[in-house]
């Protein structure tokens, strides 16, 4: 049967991941284009890259395939190779004048609890988690968390209807929903016809 969940764990997820240099995001037709970042003192510049070029969808869509490291994590990639870990990296501007700042090392401690918890509910590798959560700090959270679990993010706009959610929560075949809040409702409405949903993770 489905459980709702509300998380907050401090246990940490290691992830694996390589020097953070360099990624070949895409091969179809048996190549791919990159740059490497060669200068350390480069390492967290931007990577370039240029994707294959198909004349149709169902042409890359039967051909193209990800060419990555097996040890490669994005999340791990974006958030430990900087030189500095204290750096801000996320910026919330709130309508009444407040911000909040969240340096790299935060970013990546509140990840890594996310992640545990994930974990404990037996999120692995490939599983399906939808993130409808706002844009706010948590979302990206939510999103890295996934990552390091190696699971799949199925970004959901809280905007949705319980049709659109339904639709894309069950099409997904979804385990977990993280969500905000301000979705509970609708996400209650929706569960039993979504029938891989065995967990609602609900983060504020």
């Amino acid at each position: 049967s489905a459980h709702s969940s509300r998380m907050s764990l401090e246990s940490t997820v290691n992830s694996g991941g390589g020097d953070g240099k360099f990624c070949r995001l895409g091969r179809g037709d048996g190549a791919s284009t990159e740059k490497r970042n060669t200068d350390p003192g480069e390492r967290s510049g931007m990577v370039w890259t240029v994707m294959p070029d198909f004349e149709e969808y169902d042409e890359a869509r039967d051909q193209f395939t990800w060419d990555l490291p097996s040890s490669y994590n994005p999340a791990v990639d974006f958030l430990r190779k900087h030189e500095d870990p204290d750096r801000v990296a996320l910026e919330q501007a709130y309508p009444d004048g407040r911000r909040e700042q969240y340096t790299f090392r935060e970013l990546d401690q509140l990840s890594d609890r996310l992640a545990a918890g994930l974990a404990g509910l037996g999120v692995e590798a490939g599983d399906r988690v939808g993130v409808v959560v706002p844009q706010k700090p948590q979302n990206p959270i939510a999103h890295l968390a996934n990552w390091k679990l190696g699971a799949v993010s199925v970004p959901l706009t809280v905007l949705f209807g319980t049709d659109a959610l339904q639709y894309r929560l069950d099409d997904a075949d979804t385990n977990v929903a993280i969500i905000d809040p301000a979705v509970r409702d609708d996400i209650d409405a929706v569960r039993d016809a979504c029938p891989a949903l065995e967990h609602v993770v609900e983060i504020e």
